[in-house]
């Protein structure tokens, strides 16, 4: 949820936040609130089972083994010429979350680490 509320306040259009969680919505749609957001909405779904859901920035900050099982399917919902920024990965899995991302068609743009954490940019 804080991502997309902080993408919203820097001026994304409209912001789709998902979890599978019903208390991550619920926590979502509070910090939405909080903080002033309007331009986004809290659905409680899996992102992957809805290939129609399509946007020009997928924002992911989970853990490295969860991020790479979602590297097969997340592409479809990435529009032509999209960014996908992965972050929550530890320096030690970096490489294993670039290599699942590599292997299904995405091209790093820009990785950035900070303390024993990193977040990569890719597009495909």
């Amino acid at each position: 949820g804080i991502l997309g509320v902080a993408a919203a306040k820097l001026g994304a259009e409209d912001v789709l936040m998902t979890d599978i969680d019903e208390c991550a919505v619920t926590a979502a749609q509070a910090n939405a609130a909080i903080n002033g957001v309007e331009n986004c909405r809290v659905e409680l779904k899996n992102l992957l089972d809805d290939e129609n859901c399509k946007g020009d920035l997928i924002l992911a900050n989970i853990m490295a083994e969860i991020l790479v099982g979602f590297a097969p399917k997340i592409g479809a919902n990435l529009k032509e010429n999209g960014v996908i920024v992965l972050s929550g990965i530890l320096l030690s899995k970096e490489n294993f979350v670039k290599e699942a991302f590599s292997a299904q068609g995405f091209c790093e743009l820009e990785t950035v680490r900070r303390g024993e954490w990193a977040a990569v940019a890719m597009t495909r």
